[in-house]
């Protein structure tokens, strides 16, 4: 049995970075492949099938990789279209709604950057992307505030599941001392 006595092969392995060990790792996979292709042509019963699963088993994750960067590089690309919006306005009073390629929807209350952090988080955190962005100013916070919440109950709010939101809108405290009233369609508890 093989011991590592002087420390050498685990000082070895902790020193390899992550581009040596995915190097080692597609240096493997080759390998494999090219063992099981040449068992193939030597005529192994099976060794052909179990080649083709190989074969697809990589393809499967070459595509998966690619979907995922695909989608990152779209909200990178929204994300840095936003921003550049936000940073050429100084309002900050105002509400937003995001919608995203689910059909869901985040309403929240601040600037146009405050908007597009709320995008690229909703997006990481749901894995959806962002497709549109409505703004609407207010004259105040408090006024944001109370938009907003009207906006989240006119998307249902705690009667379906189409918003990302969790927690009602501070608007909703305003708008009840403002009117008497909870808005329309809201249940009230």
């Amino acid at each position: 049995m093989y011991s590592d006595s002087d420390g050498n092969m685990a000082e070895l392995i902790a020193g390899l970075t992550l581009g040596q060990v995915a190097l080692a790792v597609v240096a493997v996979v080759v390998a494999t492949v090219a063992v099981l292709a040449i068992v193939d042509v030597i005529g192994i019963p099976g060794a052909g099938d179990v080649l083709d699963g190989v074969k697809d088993t990589i393809n499967q994750i070459g595509q998966s990789i690619q979907n995922s960067l695909d989608k990152m590089k779209q909200n990178v690309k929204i994300f840095a279209i936003a921003a550049a919006v936000a940073i050429g306005t100084k309002n900050n009073s105002g509400t937003y709604v995001i919608q995203f390629e689910s059909g869901h929807v985040y309403v929240g209350k601040g600037g146009y950057l405050r908007a597009c952090t709320s995008a690229l988080y909703q997006s990481l955190r749901h894995g959806d992307t962002p497709t549109a962005f409505i703004y609407y100013s207010a004259a105040n916070d408090r006024e944001a505030f109370k938009q907003e919440y009207i906006l989240m109950v006119d998307y249902g709010f705690h009667k379906t599941d189409v918003l990302y939101n969790q927690i009602w809108s501070p608007g909703r405290v305003y708008y009840y001392q403002d009117n008497g009233s909870y808005y329309p369609g809201d249940p009230g508890w």
